[in-house]
């Protein structure tokens, strides 16, 4: 009995030492558990039973630098299925696709997926919104998101550019300063059982998103329509393939303008050649031709190589290793001087004058310009190396001879402008920007996008004798159809021929025009260019007109006060008379056509009417009208009745671009007095006239404020 009593208390000790053991195995691991990989569990768990739906932030409007809107977030509502709570999916998928617009099977398919919550549709219209949330279906949400619009248009679309269905930049600044318009997004967060299913009582929270920033940019608004509608004249009279043009202050950098032809609207991006999206004045590198003999020039004379009166002796051809170079006209100046060939653009003396600076300094300069690195803009495109420059090491004594007068070398339009602006300003090479200012959405400043000097390039001695140069190329030389009234303006023609394949493209030119205006205190620099123009090529017969025309208005725009000589007054220098030209005949034309023989005659023609041929135009057949005025070709029988009427707009306070504009786009002629802004203007605003007929409008000095309707 005693053996067996010890063996029974031995057997239950054992067991209680296995218990306890046991016991303390699960306590350390519900230890474990609850403490080291409690935290972990529980964000696992909630992750499971949570469901978050995002809620985009309102992106940040972006405003020229007087603060109106080029791009703005309106709210628009999507539409999304949470499929465990659809209750019959096929009718549920037919009513859903009838509102919609969209095919019942596809829309079977997305809420059938064994997911927590599905898109629909992204940002449906006002009435298909309406129409989902009278359905009051099971299982299927609408969420307020944000959709970008552009109310300008094709207004400014390389550098505004555009966003993707996320609200995500994709070009321009929407893309450079996409970080600070985004916002950020806020979250719908639900609580779901495992049927996907809301959890009685569980976690039901919104989380409203950040709006954006508003971005300010240096653009003006009123010279970008001055920019973009003279560009759009020139490149359809020159029938050219596109044209450029970008307008920069030369005293901060800031870009003022900036446009290309073709273009595209923003608000339909995704229809749009994605070619167009990206901007060759930022993007592309171009053979800059006789428009960088200023650069050459101003190395030469701070280098002290050359003054404006070294004398030359111009046989018309500079003969090198490799080749012989002429000047554009074959023909030589004799007997000159280094500003003489700077006005008749002499090839063979900038050839002279690259091989007297020589290969180390010539490079240093293209350096101390901006040449041989980026500029730094905040607009997307520029490549790390946008240039295309022989390198120092390899440059022969014909690269350096070619470089000096624009050939050889390709550099991009923004970097050309950029340089010029050294010499506009003072010496200075100023850093290049769109962005002005960030601001908070109460208005605040967040952040202050100032003008820096990147270095010293020039005294200001040299940089006006350069300015002197580049005036008597307006004054004397090839830039004449750049000259304005009462105003000092400094220039630079170019033609470049283009490549393909490696050899010259016969017959295919680029027509430059650079300058800065007023010459001196330059408030404007301007670079334009015409690609492959038809007929006339040189950069003085196509640019340079296209030049005047931008730099007119802007100097009207921004107040540059006119500098007349004696005799003059400035009310008689600042209105100039645009040229005419006859009506031609389009009636029986179909519409192609008849776009072809207006922009022929230098008209832009609008039809009216989805018919295919021309019953009736306004102004008719004969009518001498200012050249670039809208013909309006009506192609249905209702439109072309005689009593087709279009009311008068108020023009009051406009500038003559504006109502040039104005009254184009309702086919009514212009008859103008004075100069500044329209202060009265016969018939008054709201009155009625056929198109075709004259609006007479009085300009005058500009006042506090535009006077009330």
């Amino acid at each position: 009995m005693g053996g067996a009593g010890t063996g029974l208390r031995r057997r239950v000790v054992w067991i209680l030492v296995i218990a306890l053991a046991a016991c303390g195995v699960l306590a350390v691991r519900l230890a474990w558990v609850q403490v080291w990989r409690g935290p972990a569990l529980f964000r696992s768990a909630a992750a499971i039973r949570t469901r978050m739906i995002p809620v985009q932030a309102r992106r940040g409007a972006i405003t020229d630098s007087q603060g109106q809107i080029l791009a703005e977030s309106v709210g628009a509502d999507s539409v999304y299925a949470t499929p465990a709570q659809v209750v019959n999916r096929v009718a549920t998928s037919v009513a859903v696709a009838r509102v919609l617009g969209l095919d019942p099977a596809w829309v079977e398919r997305r809420i059938s997926r064994r997911l927590a919550t599905v898109w629909v549709a992204r940002k449906v219209s006002p009435a298909q919104a309406v129409g989902v949330r009278r359905l009051s279906l099971p299982g299927i949400h609408l969420v307020q998101e944000s959709r970008r619009i552009y109310p300008m248009g094709m207004f400014a679309a390389q550098i505004l550019g555009f966003v993707g269905i996320d609200n995500q930049g994709q070009s321009g600044v929407e893309l450079s300063y996409n970080r600070a318009l985004s916002g950020r997004p806020g979250a719908i967060i639900t609580e779901t059982d495992a049927r996907n299913q809301p959890i009685p009582l569980g976690v039901n929270r919104y989380l409203p998103p950040v709006p954006g920033d508003t971005l300010q940019l240096t653009l003006s608004a009123p010279l970008q329509r001055v920019v973009q509608r003279e560009l759009d004249a020139a490149v359809v009279a020159a029938h050219a393939v596109s044209g450029y043009a970008m307008m920069m202050d030369p005293r901060t950098g800031g870009i003022l303008a900036l446009a290309a032809w073709p273009t595209f609207d923003p608000n339909q991006a995704r229809q749009a050649d994605p070619s167009l999206w990206t901007d060759p004045l930022i993007s592309f590198a171009f053979s800059p031709g006789s428009v960088f003999k200023p650069i050459t020039a101003a190395a030469a004379l701070q280098e002290g190589v050359v003054t404006p009166q070294t004398s030359f002796v111009d046989s018309g051809s500079l003969r090198v290793p490799g080749a012989v170079i002429h000047n554009f006209n074959q023909r030589g100046l004799g007997p000159t001087t280094f500003a003489v060939g700077f006005q008749k653009s002499a090839n063979t003396i900038f050839g002279r004058v690259g091989m007297m600076l020589g290969v180390e300094r010539f490079y240093r300069y293209l350096t101390a310009f901006g040449f041989t690195g980026r500029t730094g803009v905040d607009l997307p495109g520029e490549a790390r190396r946008p240039n295309i420059l022989v390198p120092q090491a390899r440059a022969t004594q014909l690269d350096l001879v070619e470089e000096s007068f624009g050939q050889t070398l390709a550099v991009t339009p923004l970097s050309v402008l950029t340089a010029i602006s050294a010499i506009a300003n003072g010496g200075n090479l100023m850093w290049p920007h769109i962005g002005m200012a960030l601001r908070a959405p109460d208005g605040t400043v967040v952040q202050r996008i100032d003008p820096r000097v990147v270095r010293r390039v020039l005294t200001p001695q040299v940089a006006l004798q350069v300015q002197e140069l580049m005036t008597s190329v307006v004054e004397q030389g090839s830039g004449r159809q750049a000259k304005i009234a009462c105003y000092a303006v400094a220039g630079k023609t170019g033609t470049t021929q283009k490549y393909a394949g490696g050899r010259v493209a016969q017959g295919r030119y680029i027509a430059s025009f650079l300058g800065f205006a007023p010459a001196r205190g330059a408030r404007i620099a301007l670079y334009v260019m015409i690609d492959e123009p038809q007929g006339l090529y040189y950069g003085g017969q196509v640019a340079a007109p296209a030049f005047r025309a931008m730099m007119v208005d802007a100097l009207r725009v921004l107040h540059v006060a006119p500098s007349c000589p004696p005799g003059v007054r400035p009310q008689e220098a600042a209105v100039t008379k645009p040229p005419t030209v006859a009506m031609p005949d389009l009636v029986g034309r179909d519409t192609t056509a008849a776009e072809q023989v207006a922009a022929g005659a230098g008209l832009f023609l609008r039809v009216e009417g989805g018919g295919a041929r021309i019953l009736r135009q306004v102004p008719p057949p004969g009518t001498v009208v200012q050249r670039w005025s809208t013909v309006l070709g009506y192609t249905t029988a209702a439109l072309a009745l005689p009593e087709v009427s279009v009311t008068v707009p108020d023009l009051r306070g406009l500038r003559l671009g504006e109502v040039v504009a104005e009254l184009g786009r309702r086919g009514l002629q212009l008859q103008a007095q004075g100069a500044g802004v329209v202060v009265g203007q016969d018939p008054p605003p709201g009155g009625s006239l056929h198109p075709g007929e004259t609006v007479r409008v009085v300009f005058g000095p500009p006042r506090e404020s535009r006077p009330a309707a």
